[in-house]
């Protein structure tokens, strides 16, 4: 089994990422990216786990894992331990479809689940097969 918090190995933020791409990564309410403190060293930025080429890059990404490790039942999609979750309003229109109604970014389960659902989706058929949620 592949797991642990995946996030950054997908889509890396730095400031080189952040202009070319500031759409990819957790934003507030204002548009500001929500850039974590890297100082500590042990986590970073989340994405926003709503946008479209995010979506597709992430997918291309856990196939490709899949393909090396065909054997593998499992790869992480887990986000950046304490890195805040994105606020956008593609995001919190997500999560209010779900009944989330709090803005904070903190119960976004739902939005984890339907995000991973979202990679199963675009899995490669021969994935499929051995993944958990077959």
């Amino acid at each position: 089994m592949v797991f642990g918090h995946a996030w950054d190995n997908f889509v890396h933020g730095d400031a080189a990422a952040y202009k070319a791409h500031p759409d990819w990564f957790a934003h507030d309410r204002t548009g500001k990216i929500l850039d974590f403190d890297r100082a500590a060293g042990w986590s970073s930025t989340n994405f926003c786990s709503t946008n479209p080429e995010v979506i597709e890059m992430v997918a291309k990404k856990i196939n490709a894992q899949f393909d090396a490790s065909p054997s593998a039942i499992v790869m992480s999609l887990d986000p950046n331990d304490y890195a805040p979750m994105c606020l956008c309003a593609r995001c919190l229109a997500l999560d209010k479809s779900y009944g989330e109604t709090r803005e904070d970014g903190r119960h976004v389960t739902d939005r984890l689940l339907h995000f991973s659902r979202q990679i199963y989706d675009r899995l490669d058929p021969k994935h499929k097969d051995n993944s958990w949620a077959s």
